[in-house]
């Protein structure tokens, strides 16, 4: 008498492979969330660190007395160079020589064209401490004095000045912080 041996069958039932797929698109659907995330924080830190180069530029330059050249005649501005940030228009910033050495920024004769920066998509300026709706940071040769609307060291507006950034979609912030006194440029 011979012995029949069961047929055994090797491959994937469909319920294997619904639970198999339903894996995949588990998995794929958090890597894709993650990476929307991250790809929104990078825009976040790539506009602190814009910030903080702008702010860095108008530093150097003070300190290395450049040169500007306005209606054909070249000079260091007495007043230095200065970054204004305006919450009216919370995707830019301004770069500008402070020709009446006031510590601020007038718009009437102080712009310079390149000299505006816009942040990258979906980051804008949230918040500036001191609270006001525009902040000018201004650095003055041949130290690099430091002032914020026209205060030495902050004067009356505190020893710092902070910028809250904000990613629209994400809500993340994130803080680029000048303090006055000693000049130190930092993104947190």
């Amino acid at each position: 008498m011979s012995v029949v041996k069961p047929i055994t069958r090797f491959g994937f039932t469909t319920v294997d492979l619904l639970v198999a797929i339903s894996i995949f698109v588990i998995i794929a659907s958090i890597m894709i969330a993650n990476f929307r995330q991250g790809s929104q924080q990078d825009q976040l830190r790539q506009a602190g660190f814009l910030v903080a180069s702008v702010l860095e530029q108008a530093q150097a330059q003070a300190l290395a007395g450049t040169t500007v050249n306005i209606g054909g005649s070249t000079f260091v501005p007495s007043g230095g160079y200065g970054v204004y940030f305006d919450l009216s228009s919370p995707n830019q910033l301004i770069l500008f020589p402070d020709l009446n050495s006031n510590g601020l920024f007038d718009s009437a004769n102080e712009i310079i064209s390149g000299w505006t920066y816009n942040l990258p998509a979906n980051v804008t300026i949230n918040t500036l401490t001191p609270v006001l709706p525009a902040v000018a940071f201004s650095f003055r040769p041949p130290l690099g004095d430091r002032y914020i609307n026209g205060s030495l060291n902050g004067g009356g507006w505190g020893g710092s000045l902070q910028v809250g950034l904000r990613h629209s979609r994400s809500g993340n912030l994130i803080n680029v912080t000048v303090n006055a006194i000693s000049g130190q440029i930092n993104v947190q």
